[in-house]
């Protein structure tokens, strides 16, 4: 259990300095004020151990989780279609499970099981994740 300040706690839990203050206002995360060695005192907030999700990040994988895995690089619909690993936080930026990135996503509604990408395929076959397209 380490104790950081404000500023190295935003850092690495990938959030805003506010974020960090109104968590620890709230009692989500662990906060304390201690002694500065130049005099005064500063906030420190405990990190938290394992795996940390602020509000957003959760909302986003849950919104991930509930639509379709297989998405279009293109804006047309039209060629490969490719299963979703993970999405960005602060913008739309996919990355598939065959490695790929996309700038953006657009649904695949429809499409043909010979659209998918057979790197993708086998990476979900290989990780027994859901063919579905839950659409």
């Amino acid at each position: 259990m380490t104790w950081v300040s404000i500023q190295d706690a935003s850092r690495a839990l990938n959030v805003s300095q506010d974020i960090i203050r109104r968590y620890a206002r709230e009692g989500r995360l662990e906060a304390k004020r201690e002694p500065k060695p130049s005099g005064g005192t500063s906030w420190v907030v405990l990190l938290p151990e394992g795996q940390w999700d602020d509000d957003f990040r959760t909302q986003i994988h849950a919104l991930e989780q509930a639509l379709t895995p297989w998405w279009c690089p293109t804006p047309n619909g039209q060629g490969i279609v490719h299963y979703v690993e993970s999405l960005g936080i602060e913008e739309v930026s996919p990355v598939y499970l065959c490695g790929r990135k996309s700038a953006d996503i657009w649904p695949a509604t429809g499409h043909k099981l010979d659209q998918r990408c057979p790197n993708c395929l086998s990476e979900v076959s290989k990780r027994g994740l859901p063919m579905e397209t839950r659409e």
